[in-house]
């Protein structure tokens, strides 16, 4: 019993509990850790249309009084599936044909679902099984004009924030780091005046040439970072950074990869308001130095 409520405590190795109801089936199959994705205090679920329906339980009225057997049948499938299935999600909502109880669904995913957010009515249960640990990041962008103080979130279960301060000429421009998988954290944090020093964009694109192959880059602007940005427009465009619809006092914010640029998910905003981003980054391959399995996603 206490691995069947491990599942609600974020993680737990299926393999083991199915060795107790599938000891025959499961000797052909490799165990998974399937780790629950919250954004504290949120859960994440997946309104993506790139599943696969695993079962679908309507007018039942069981699911709140035992979930955990729900949760664990959809996880068996998925485990059980043909090696595709990855992630997996349990929905729970009022029955849309019979009153007073609920429909229940399964569904599964190949890798992280897209269409990610955060659920304030608690009414879905998305697990996957990702071979590292998911790096739920912040990015918040500042312009002078915005009606809003700039502000750094606190930081929570593994989020990584922006850690350098934006002020009304303080680190002025463009801001990049660049992101350490394994470790979790930002470094080689740099900033760029694209206000009043044109050096600094060459320095800029420099950053992201030189930066190592496979390296996550993650960028935010503040203040005025649209001065001289036209003149590294044509690079950053080749590199899937389009910031030509920026205006004065406009932000950027940026997530990318060297050398899989079509990875890239970047974000401008000209609004009064400050723009902020949250994203969900992590390695879907077996070998974590394998950087061809990074993935990234913006949460709606």
């Amino acid at each position: 019993m206490n691995l069947l409520n491990s599942i609600l405590n974020f993680k737990t190795l299926l393999y083991y509990t199915f060795l107790i109801t599938l000891s025959v089936a499961l000797t052909l199959s490799h165990g998974k850790l399937y780790s629950k994705l919250i954004w504290k205090p949120s859960p994440l679920c997946s309104d993506s249309v790139k599943k696969s329906l695993a079962f679908n339980k309507t007018g039942d009225n069981n699911f709140f009084a035992n979930p955990k057997k729900y949760i664990l049948e959809c996880g068996v499938r998925c485990q059980l599936s043909n090696g595709s299935c990855s992630a997996f999600q349990v929905n729970v909502g009022s029955s849309a044909s019979v009153v007073g109880k609920y429909d229940v669904s399964c569904s599964h995913f190949m890798g992280l679902p897209d269409g990610l957010s955060k659920s304030l009515q608690n009414n879905c249960f998305l697990l996957s099984a990702v071979e590292n640990q998911a790096i739920y990041m912040n990015i918040a962008s500042w312009g002078g004009n915005d009606i809003s103080p700039y502000s750094i979130e606190a930081n929570e279960l593994n989020t990584v924030n922006m850690e350098h301060a934006c002020q009304l000429g303080i680190n002025r421009g463009a801001n990049f780091y660049r992101l350490d998988m394994q470790k979790m954290m930002l470094y080689d944090f740099c900033n760029f005046d694209l206000y009043g020093n044109l050096t600094h964009v060459t320095m800029m694109t420099n950053y992201l040439k030189n930066t190592p192959l496979g390296t996550v880059v993650v960028g935010q602007t503040c203040d005025e970072p649209h001065n001289l940005i036209s003149y590294a427009v044509p690079y950053l465009k080749s590199v899937n950074l389009d910031v030509s619809s920026m205006l004065w006092r406009g932000k950027w914010l940026f997530v990318w990869q060297q050398g899989a640029y079509q990875k890239a998910i970047s974000f401008v905003d000209n609004s009064n308001l400050p723009l902020s981003k949250q994203f969900v980054i992590y390695n879907s391959a077996s070998n974590q130095f394998d950087w061809t399995g990074v993935k990234m996603q913006a949460l709606n």
